[in-house]
């Protein structure tokens, strides 16, 4: 809880590490000041990395969900076409998950050679 901090004598609150910023998601930021080059790159790329992560962390829970509904499902029609509708959402989800990041993470690096975004000069 840095970031809800407040310096008592100039009562603003207390100033982050060098080239980073207190955010909701914590403290983010790139190599260098916010008013270099490539630090933009560095925040977008951090948020989406929480945010791709969050999503594929989802669908492999609904993976798991899944799987556990079909061994449970006794035999029982509905609940095992419940489970492999899941399972199928869960590997589509995925699926989607990771071409999103690629699909972005080759834009932001190679098509717009956005600075400080993944591999960009």
């Amino acid at each position: 809880m840095e970031s809800l901090s407040i310096d008592p004598e100039t009562n603003t609150p207390i100033s982050a590490a060098p080239g980073r910023m207190y955010t909701f998601l914590g403290c983010l930021g790139g190599g260098g000041g916010f008013t270099e080059e490539g630090a933009g790159g560095s925040v977008v790329q951090s948020i989406l990395n929480v945010v791709f992560s969050i999503s594929g962390g989802i669908a492999f829970l609904y993976l798991l969900y899944g799987s556990f509904t079909i061994a449970t499902s006794q035999s029982d029609p509905e609940k095992l076409n419940y489970g492999r509708r899941l399972v199928s959402g869960a590997i589509i989800g995925l699926v989607f998950t990771l071409s999103s990041v690629l699909v972005v993470n080759f834009i932001a690096s190679n098509v717009l050679r956005v600075p400080g975004f993944g591999g960009a000069p």
